[in-house]
């Protein structure tokens, strides 16, 4: 299974190799950097001087990025690809320590080798496969990996059968597309999964580059309101506040009751 990365605006070696890279934990033979045809050659040039392993591809000129995960799709489709995985380009990733405590710790090539494994193994039931949070790890407890919860909120890190994500419309949110795709899955009777015994982490939102790049409160804000639209009867807005969040630390965010847009579905039926 190929991780896929969409990156744009942060093709600098002292970004793409630093301590928040999934070049610090992913294989790199599995790693394709998807990137815009304006900025292909700087990423090119960084990335081929210091890892020569790591795959580049141009996409084009998508709006957003959820315009570009879905060319993403379309790629791994167009290689044969059934199950693909997509990374934010910001993202580190740890492990539990032991099946006996919730305390995390870096992970390791055969923690992510088994990692990968188990997210295949899911697919085999689920469209899509997440991998936790960091915030909020803690509160599923202990356990055996690889600590599967269902219908739950996936972001940054997740894994896809290709053809599954294909069918559905993941592109039409500028913003907050991640929610949207696993609430479309939900509503239409597929659960999805996410695995609890590794966590990821981003160091902070509205990081220079990315969807910074478009991303204004006006826009966020009327993604939640619109996110809200698309879903009627599980979505809550609300004003969130981190102190890692810069001039986004203070935002309109959404709540979202994964468990009841799956009974509403079971319900309906």
């Amino acid at each position: 299974m190929r991780i896929y990365v969409p990156s744009r605006g942060r093709y600098s070696t002292k970004f793409i190799g630093g301590a928040q890279s999934p070049l610090r934990w992913a294989p790199q033979d599995r790693l394709t950097y998807v990137v815009r045809d304006d900025e292909y050659d700087r990423y090119r040039r960084f990335i081929s001087t210091w890892w020569p392993q790591i795959e580049v591809v141009a996409c084009g000129a998508p709006e957003n990025l959820s315009k570009k995960r879905v060319w993403i799709a379309q790629f791994a489709q167009s290689r044969g690809e059934e199950l693909h995985m997509q990374c934010d380009d910001d993202v580190k990733l740890y492990v539990r320590k032991s099946p006996d405590v919730v305390n995390l710790r870096d992970v390791t090539a055969q923690d992510v080798q088994i990692m990968l494994e188990r997210v295949e193994e899911a697919l085999d039931r689920y469209p899509m496969v997440g991998i936790s949070a960091r915030e909020g790890n803690n509160y599923a407890g202990v356990g055996e990996p690889p600590m599967i919860k269902e219908c739950t909120r996936s972001m940054r890190l997740y894994a896809f059968r290709t053809e599954d994500l294909l069918s559905i419309d993941s592109g039409r949110m500028p913003e907050m597309a991640d929610f949207d795709t696993v609430l479309q899955f939900l509503e239409r009777g597929q659960k999805n999964a996410v695995l609890y015994y590794w966590a990821q982490h981003q160091p902070k939102t509205q990081h220079p580059g990315g969807c910074a790049a478009y991303r204004t409160h006006a826009t966020h804000e009327a993604a939640a309101y619109k996110l809200a639209e698309l879903h009627p009867g599980v979505i809550r807005i609300v004003q969130k506040e981190n102190k890692g969040g810069g001039e986004f630390g203070t935002r309109t965010e959404v709540a979202v009751q994964w468990q009841k847009a799956w009974r509403q579905r079971e319900a309906a039926e």
